[in-house]
């Protein structure tokens, strides 16, 4: 199966306008084995990472897996759909470590 071209990152969320942010180093290492792309932005109030993967993997877990195995503490929130309809899972992530 081919994979499916980036579209870009999304410029808005929720309704408010995002800022790109560098990837942390912890989030820069996690990607060196990601089969997609890992952003991290700002909508003023939050900070939101995006993952994105074109194609099916096996070389990916939820992203709730892996902050949990970063020392995160994870809270489920509701799931969002996107403006193109998609579905998106949703958690606040608190690190504890």
């Amino acid at each position: 199966m081919a994979s499916a071209p980036f579209p870009g990152w999304p410029t808005h969320y929720d309704g408010r306008a995002l800022t790109e942010l560098p990837l942390t180093p912890r989030e820069a290492g996690f990607t060196q084995d990601f089969p997609g792309r890992v952003g991290r932005f700002s909508d003023g109030q939050r900070e939101i990472i995006i993952r994105w993967v074109g194609a099916p993997t096996r070389l990916l877990h939820s992203a709730a897996d892996c902050f949990r195995g970063s020392g995160y503490a994870i809270t489920p929130i509701a799931a969002r759909k996107g403006s193109d309809g998609s579905t998106m899972g949703c958690f606040r992530a608190t690190f504890t470590a």
